[in-house]
C-alpha cells in the first residue's frame, strides 16, 4: 500500500471558515457589550467622588474658622442678598 494512493489530502489553503469568523466577532462584540458600561461609569465615579470631595473640604473650612474665630462665618441671605451674622 503506497502512502499517496490514500486518498488523504492535506489542503493546499489555509485560511478561515466563515463560521470561524463569525466566532470570533460574536466573541469581540460580547467583551466589547461588557466592559463598555464599566467604561461609562467611570467619569460619572469620578465626578461624584469630586463632589464628595468638595462638600468635605467646605465642611472642613467652616469648622476650622469656627474653631479659630470662635464665631460662625457671616451667612447671605438669598432673598435679599444682604449679609447678616
Amino acid at each position: 500500500m503506497d502512502i499517496r494512493s490514500l486518498k488523504y489530502r492535506i489542503p493546499e489553503h489555509s485560511g478561515f471558515t466563515l463560521v470561524e469568523l463569525l466566532a470570533v466577532l460574536a466573541i469581540i462584540g460580547a467583551s466589547i457589550g461588557r466592559f463598555t458600561p464599566a467604561v461609562q461609569r467611570a467619569p460619572e465615579s469620578g465626578r461624584q467622588s469630586l463632589c464628595s470631595n468638595n462638600q468635605k473640604n467646605v465642611g472642613l473650612a467652616i469648622t476650622n474658622y469656627q474653631q479659630a474665630k470662635r464665631l460662625f462665618q457671616a451667612g447671605n441671605d438669598q432673598v435679599t442678598g444682604r449679609f447678616h451674622a
